[in-house]
C-alpha cells in the first residue's frame, strides 16, 4: 500500500475516527499514462495497463462514495462520481462496454431483478438528465450524496448509467464490505486493539475484497455472455480508490497472494493464495483513476 493521496488509511480514518497522524504518505505517486481519447484525459488517468490488445477488456475505475457505515461523504465525492459517470459514457461509446460490474463481491447469483427495480427507482428531490453538463451533473451528485435517507440504494454514477442507458447490463451490486470482519474490527477497537493492528486488519480486509472481485469478474462476464445479455466481453468495474495498490499487484502477477494476519504470535485471519484467470481467458486490464482523486 504505497500511493500518496489514496492510501486505504486515508479512506478509513473517518470510518474508524482515527487521527490523521495515522495516515501515511508512502512513495511518490506514479504519473498517469495518456489515455487514447482527449475526453478520457479530461476525466481520468490510466495508472496501469496490461494486455491492451487482448480481445476481452476489463476497465477498472476507482471511485469515492458515501460511507456505507455512517453515510458521510468525502468533499470531492460528487465531482469524482461525475467523472466516473463520464468515463463510463466514454467506455460505452468508444470501447464497446455493455456490462458494468458495480462495486461488490460479484456474487454468482443473478442480480438482474435488482437492477430492474433500481431502474424504476427515482428520488423526487433529484433531477436526472442524460444531457446534463458537468456542472449540473456534479450538482446532481452532490444532492444525491447528501440526501437524508436510510436507503442503501445510492443513486451514484453506476446507477445513473443504468437509468440513462437502459440496455446496459449491470451486475454485482452486493455490498463491498465484509460485514462480519468489519464487526470484529470495531469490536476489537473498542477493546483497545492497537491502532497499527487495526490498520493492518483493514489492509487485509481490503486485499480480500480486491482479490474476490478480480477472481469473480471473468465468471460474471462469462455468465452474462452465455445468457446473451452482452455481445462481447468488454466490461467496466468500479471499486473504491483505496484498493488500487493491490489491484495492480494482483493483475500484474495474475494471482492473489494474501499473507495471514498475525499479531503477537496469534493468527487473527487466515490469508489466501489463488490464481486469477484473466490471462488464460484473454483479458486485458486497464485501471483508471478519476482526475479529482488527485494522485499527482
Amino acid at each position: 500500500m504505497n500511493q500518496t493521496g489514496l492510501s486505504r488509511r486515508a479512506f478509513i480514518t473517518s470510518f474508524l475516527g482515527l487521527p490523521t497522524a495515522f495516515i501515511y504518505a508512502g512513495d511518490a505517486p506514479r504519473s498517469g499514462m495518456a489515455l487514447s481519447r482527449p475526453d478520457f484525459a479530461r476525466y481520468g488517468a490510466v495508472i496501469y495497463r496490461k494486455n491492451e490488445s487482448a480481445p476481452n477488456q476489463l476497465y477498472i475505475v476507482c471511485q469515492t462514495h458515501r460511507d456505507a457505515n455512517n453515510r458521510n461523504v468525502v468533499e470531492t465525492t460528487p465531482r469524482v462520481q461525475m467523472e466516473v459517470y463520464r468515463l463510463g459514457e466514454q467506455l460505452i461509446a468508444h470501447h464497446g462496454v455493455q456490462l458494468v460490474l458495480g462495486e461488490g463481491y460479484l456474487a454468482d447469483t443473478d442480480s438482474y431483478p435488482i437492477i430492474r427495480f433500481m431502474r424504476t427507482y427515482a428520488d423526487p428531490r433529484v433531477t436526472i438528465t442524460k444531457t446534463a453538463d458537468d456542472s449540473t451533473l456534479e450538482s446532481i451528485m452532490d444532492k444525491v450524496a447528501t440526501l437524508d435517507t436510510s436507503s442503501t440504494m445510492n443513486m451514484d454514477a453506476v446507477n445513473l448509467l443504468a437509468v440513462n442507458y437502459p440496455t446496459l447490463d449491470i451486475q454485482g451490486l452486493s455490498t463491498v464490505e465484509d460485514t462480519e470482519m468489519k464487526r470484529r474490527i470495531l469490536q476489537e477497537q473498542k477493546r483497545g486493539m492497537p491502532v497499527d493492528v487495526v490498520l493492518r486488519y483493514l489492509d487485509f480486509a481490503g486485499e480480500m475484497i480486491s482479490g474476490r472481485m478480480l477472481l469473480n469478474a471473468p465468471k460474471v462476464i462469462g455468465r452474462e455472455r452465455k445468457l446473451m445479455r452482452i455481445r462481447n466481453r468488454n466490461a467496466m468495474m468500479t471499486i473504491g480508490g483505496a484498493h488500487f495498490d493491490e489491484l495492480i499487484e494482483f493483475v500484474r502477477g495474475n494471482d492473489v497472494r494474501i499473507s495471514d494476519l498475525v499479531h503477537n504470535g496469534t493468527t487473527l485471519e487466515k490469508g489466501a493464495t489463488y490464481p486469477l484467470t484473466l490471462d488464460e481467458n484473454n483479458y486485458g486490464v486497464t485501471i483508471i483513476v478519476p482526475r479529482s482523486m488527485n494522485i499527482g
